[in-house]
């Protein structure tokens, strides 16, 4: 090989070996910038998870001084009433003073206004009920939790608690009634793949329908607990911490909730409609209740109508 193809060939492996220092170079710049700024991402969740948790201690000691001011306020309220009572001559001082210097005084009832509606509501119930035993009134229909076991767990010692023999025999019993269930089963997220399949006689597709819920990562089941919670005034929260606590769904925020919520809604609504396009058609009375409930922050209505079919 001539030497000028020599040079050539030294000069172009001592240009690759610079580029590769230098690409090298830039490499190990960049990996430490990177670590820097895990570093520093690091410390803004850390001060972030600080600050959140100061933030909800404030909010607990402000809800905590909001609830004692109130009371304060209440307290002090009714005292003007009582000293206004007492200077306008309706009750006597000692009176006055003699029942709010006891200290078994319910705070609700320390006032001589209340403690007369007491009274007076203690004589009516005497009236009402001379002997004073209570029960279910008469006429009312039985409804305690039935009694009827649907099966049957036996325990038997397997040794005397004495000398440890194993030649028992059952003696005696002690029955006990328990409704509960077998387990509580952790939430496990299921992938649903619903496919479309091409008819080879006519080519026309047709679509599974899985049946579950859209909008929301919840199924039929989840989705009926929340309903229910919420149903019982159960807040977001409240409903987002029994899913993460009874069920084990992992982060489950107050958002996640709205949405299920929501989705739930949706496929309500058209059950709803259909149910009340049928209640227009009926020719028979219709019962109809009226129920106040709070959603979002806001007062809304329910109406229940029932008749001899639905």
């Amino acid at each position: 090989m001539p030497k000028t193809d020599m040079k050539l060939l030294r000069d172009e492996l001592a240009e690759s070996i610079g580029v590769i220092r230098r690409l090298s170079e830039q490499l190990q710049a960049a990996d430490k910038r990177n670590a820097e700024l895990e570093m520093l991402l690091a410390d803004r969740d850390m001060k972030y998870e600080l600050a959140a948790a100061e933030r909800d201690a404030v909010a607990k000691e402000r809800d905590v001084a909001v609830k004692e001011r109130d009371e304060a306020l209440a307290k002090v309220k009714r005292l003007e009433d009582t000293l206004q009572k007492v200077s306008e001559g309706k009750i006597e001082a000692e009176k006055a003073l003699a029942y709010y210097d006891n200290a078994h005084a319910p705070p609700r009832n320390d006032t001589i206004t209340q403690r007369e509606i007491n009274a007076e509501k203690k004589a009516e119930r005497k009236k009402k009920n001379p002997t004073g035993r209570r029960g279910r009134k008469k006429g009312c229909k039985n409804t305690a939790i039935s009694r009827k076991a649907e099966r049957t767990v036996r325990y038997t010692p397997e040794k005397c608690s004495e000398c440890g023999g194993k030649n028992l025999r059952v003696t005696g019993a002690e029955n006990d009634m328990v409704y509960d269930i077998p387990y509580i089963p952790k939430a496990v997220m299921t992938n649903h793949i619903a496919e479309t399949c091409t008819c080879d006689d006519c080519g026309a597709e047709t679509a599974a329908d899985p049946g579950m819920p859209k909008k929301t990562i919840f199924g039929p089941n989840l989705l009926r607990v929340g309903v229910s919670m919420w149903d019982a005034n159960g807040t977001d929260q409240k409903i987002a911490d029994v899913f993460s606590g009874l069920f084990g769904v992992d982060k489950c925020a107050k958002s996640t909730i709205q949405h299920a919520l929501d989705a739930a809604a949706d496929r309500m609504e058209p059950e709803a409609d259909r149910i009340a396009a049928e209640m227009v058609t009926k020719e028979i009375p219709v019962n109809i209740d009226e129920t106040p409930f709070s959603a979002c922050g806001s007062t809304g209505q329910a109406w229940l109508a029932t008749d001899a079919d639905a």
